[in-house]
């Protein structure tokens, strides 16, 4: 074989030549990109904080709640440093009307931070002086009160005629240029601009009046954590609404029994836990899921019932029957319907992190005939939430009995760290059947 690849090789030197040449190539192609990547993921990391701005960044779309805020004043007491920034876009406008080429509005990039900024990496401005000296300059400098600086690129300057010492106006406020801002330590990116950066102080962007109900502005909290302080004990526990619901009565005793205790240590671990009571807009939800099902499942199974319904189980051919009976009108009064159950329960999230319910009625039932009654997680399907099921103790017949936590819609992470949480407060470990 050997001598067989020698003679080809003698015979076609230049075709085993440029065959060499494109593995070569190949393989220095693949070494490179892999060392390039090597080198961006390196740099990415070693810069991650300054990039970022801080440890951990609290991002939001609109003004944080006082509750919101109570949270956040607690890490003051864990020595965790924090500063707030509000970023909007905004349109600066000169004050003096004299005759000039130069633009006399500006579409910009509005910065809003408090003192502490930046809490990682360095903020070039020109002059040297400090941040907060130049966004709260000497009122001997400004001409009409409350006296606000704002520190600019040099782009607004070039495109509005302007000089560090002119005024101009944002909002309802006049500002005054004390400097220019080279880089940004948090500006990850400066491919895409609206327009200038322009950073003012907390108390600037007050005075503006820019911030109203549906204003578009992004808030941002920083925080540097001490060195020594892990990331995980941040999330403190869960806020926890406890729904019994109208099926709670089909629940057994010994259902009922554990889910209590399991909401008492659930409390006791530190858990803000509140009843929750279902308003009469709920009365008729099961009845709504039953509608849906079965109008969905006759679509589902329309094939399979065509062809054989003889074969298909006493059940699934009552759920058939009766989606068969659902009219177009019906169906579309209950995904409405549905609808609702969801706002309402949207607005529940605004006060807590997790629903905790009963998962099911109690303990498997013998046998492979049936799964169980899915009323308990009905509700929350038909809604489109995510449900997690976590045993936490024993029923009578030694299964599992356990508690469900449900999560708000699309938030499935948030669900997820509610439920893990609650499973290792609960410590519970059924181990396995027979063990």
């Amino acid at each position: 074989m050997f001598r067989m690849a020698w003679r080809e090789t003698r015979g076609a030197w230049r075709h085993f030549l440029y065959f060499f040449v494109c593995i070569a190539i190949g393989v220095s192609a693949l070494v490179g990109v892999s060392l390039f990547a090597a080198h961006v993921e390196h740099a990415v990391s070693s810069q991650a904080k300054g990039l970022l701005g801080g440890d951990l960044e609290i991002r939001s779309s609109h003004p944080l709640s006082a509750e919101s805020r109570t949270v956040l004043d607690t890490l003051d007491q864990r020595s965790v440093s924090r500063t707030h920034i509000s970023e909007l876009v905004a349109m600066a406008a000169r004050t003096t009307r004299e005759a000039t080429s130069a633009q006399a509005t500006q579409i910009v990039e509005l910065k809003a931070v408090e003192p502490g900024y930046p809490l990682y990496g360095a903020l070039k401005i020109e002059p040297s002086l400090s941040l907060d000296r130049l966004l709260h300059p000497d009122r001997s400098q400004c001409e009409i009160l409350p006296c606000h600086g704002a520190v600019v690129q040099e782009a607004l300057l070039l495109r509005m005629g302007l000089v560090i010492g002119d005024r101009f106006k944002i909002g309802k406020a006049e500002f005054l240029i004390t400097g220019l801002v080279r880089t940004e330590p948090d500006r990850m990116a400066n491919a895409f601009s609206l327009g200038p950066r322009v950073i003012i102080s907390a108390a600037g962007l007050k005075s503006s009046a820019l911030v109203q109900p549906g204003s578009r502005i992004r808030e941002r909290e920083l925080l540097r954590l001490p060195p020594q302080m892990p990331l995980e004990p941040l999330r403190g526990p869960p806020r926890l609404a406890v729904i019994r619901s109208s099926k709670w009565n089909l629940a057994t005793e010994p259902q009922k029994a554990n889910f209590e205790a399991s909401v008492n240590r659930l409390r006791e671990a530190g858990a803000q836990v509140r009843d929750v009571n279902l308003p009469k807009l709920f009365d008729d939800a099961w009845e709504n899921v039953m509608t849906i099902m079965s109008r969905e499942a006759v679509r589902s199974f329309l094939s399979i019932e065509s062809r054989h319904r003889i074969r298909l189980s006493p059940h699934l051919i009552e759920l058939l029957d009766r989606g068969h009976r659902v009219t177009p009108e019906q169906y579309g009064r209950a995904r409405a319907r549905r609808d609702e159950y969801r706002r309402w329960l949207d607005n529940l999230f605004e006060r807590n992190d997790a629903i905790v319910t009963i998962p099911a009625v109690g303990e498997a039932p013998e046998g492979l005939a049936s799964t169980g009654d899915a009323s308990f997680a009905q509700l929350w399907t038909q809604a489109g939430m995510p449900a997690i099921a976590i045993p936490s103790g024993f029923g009578p017949r030694g299964l599992p009995l356990g508690i469900q936590i449900v999560g708000r819609y699309r938030e499935d992470q948030a669900a997820l760290e509610a439920a893990a949480w609650t499973e290792a407060t609960l410590g519970f470990k059924p181990g396995l059947a027979g063990g």
